[in-house]
């Protein structure tokens, strides 16, 4: 009898879903701007394919090397680094191919406008980005990953799918917007530590004031363009949209194309589509919706929960859209001491105005490195941070980072973010 039950619970509950879910793919049939939204969410995953055939990742390779980088939270991910990248197998290569194929049948069914079995093809790509970017490959956690992961959970799944995706939208220009709201960055320091300034402006015309003037700008632009695309107001609207669209062409310079091009893409669908207006009341109805939202703003306002600036130690930032906050600079000095009494000196700096300078990734590979040879007795690691053209921060020294642990859900002791080290120089980061 019991069984019984757990069966009939088992088929209600499927039957619920399915007939949730195909109901909501009916939306696609109707909306031209959903469509173009699903043109997106594949292009962008098409994008990544490419990127991970070019760049491989779970290659038996990397674990020798150590060429590979795991969350804290499953450090042990080179269980999965199982494919090679030659002969005989070409094994990776089939796999980027399988994960392809989903994305490309799915095109098919969606151009014979077979959109329940369109929708179905495309989850699959989904679900493989969701491992990697989750449990197999920390470099990959980006934030236009973050963002189309979370667009293409709301166009399989969630009820009023373009409303959804309109909200999860501002949320993202906001949170873009909350993360630069420091003294440094409105004074200008990110651009000012460029080399020449402002790119594509005359080196006479850049000056602090002309800096500290456009990262206001960026600011006040990132709340109030995507604020004014909920507007009635046509004119407000077409002056928002085309100041984000020229802000995004700009910034082509900074981050490159693919960021920009997804930005640019759900602009078109944000300001073309039929007007809606904002309703908090429509998104607590929204159970999905809610969720994603709730689980966006606790993963950006997580760092500010961890005991510091998590701007110097990097804690608690992989998840949220931290992009284009601070314009770091790094110094690690790494001295590998060997048993015998050899030492091996490594040393490396950044000089990219958006690099993530991260003590995590070099804990990570010193402590697989100390793991995998033996010969090994300790090594120190020294590691400096500047941000926006200030001084140099000492974030760590240590005589053997092989004996630290490194905690994702505090504040790791070792980590300092109070130790200034005046007598380094300070240059400016070239684009």
């Amino acid at each position: 009898m019991r069984n019984n039950t757990l069966v009939n619970l088992l088929c209600n509950l499927y039957y619920r879903f399915t007939s949730n879910f195909y109901s909501r793919i009916e939306e696609i049939s109707c909306s031209k701007y959903l469509q173009i939204l699903y043109c997106v969410l594949v292009t962008d995953i098409l994008f990544l394919l490419q990127e991970w055939y070019k760049s491989p990742i779970l290659l038996k390779e990397s674990i020798q090397n150590i060429n590979y980088l795991c969350p804290p939270y499953f450090v042990d991910c080179n269980i999965a680094y199982i494919f090679t990248n030659s002969a005989p197998g070409y094994s990776y290569k089939l796999l980027i191919a399988f994960v392809a194929s989903f994305i490309f049948f799915s095109i098919f069914f969606f151009l014979k406008q077979n959109y329940k079995l369109a929708t179905l093809l495309l989850l699959i790509p989904v679900i493989f980005k969701f491992i990697i970017l989750y449990f197999l490959n920390y470099d990959t956690v980006l934030n236009y990953n973050y963002l189309t992961l979370l667009l293409a959970i709301v166009f399989i799944f969630a009820k009023d799918k373009l409303f959804a995706m309109k909200v999860i939208v501002t949320f993202m220009y906001f949170s873009s917007a909350f993360i630069k709201i420091y003294p440094s960055y409105l004074a200008g320091g990110f651009f000012d530590t460029l080399n020449g300034g402002l790119p594509l402006l005359p080196e006479s015309l850049s000056s602090l004031s002309l800096n500290s003037l456009y990262a206001s700008f960026i600011v006040l632009l990132l709340v109030l363009g995507p604020a004014f695309l909920w507007s009635k107001n046509k004119l407000y609207r077409s002056i928002s949209f085309f100041t984000m669209l020229i802000f995004h062409l700009y910034s082509i310079v900074f981050v490159g194309f693919r960021f920009p091009f997804v930005c640019i893409m759900l602009l078109y669908i944000f300001y073309l589509s039929e007007h809606q207006s904002f309703e908090l009341k429509k998104i607590y109805n929204n159970k999905l919706l809610s969720v994603l939202l709730v689980i966006m703003f606790s993963l950006q306002a997580f760092p500010y929960l961890i005991y510091g600036d998590h701007r110097l130690t990097a804690e608690g930032e992989k998840y949220g859209y931290y992009i284009f906050n601070t314009n770091k600079q790094c110094i690690i000095n790494t001295t590998i001491i060997y048993k015998d009494g050899t030492k091996k000196e490594l040393n490396a700096s950044s000089t990219n105005p958006i690099q993530r300078c991260d003590p995590y990734r070099d804990w990570f590979i010193l402590n697989k490195r100390c793991g995998s040879d033996q010969n090994i007795k300790n090594i120190k690691l020294q590691y400096y941070v500047s941000l926006n053209g200030s001084n140099y921060y000492e974030v760590v020294n240590t005589n053997d980072i092989c004996k630290l642990k490194y905690s994702i859900f505090k504040h790791n002791e070792w980590i300092k973010d109070d130790v200034i080290d005046q007598s380094i120089t300070v240059y400016k980061n070239t684009l």
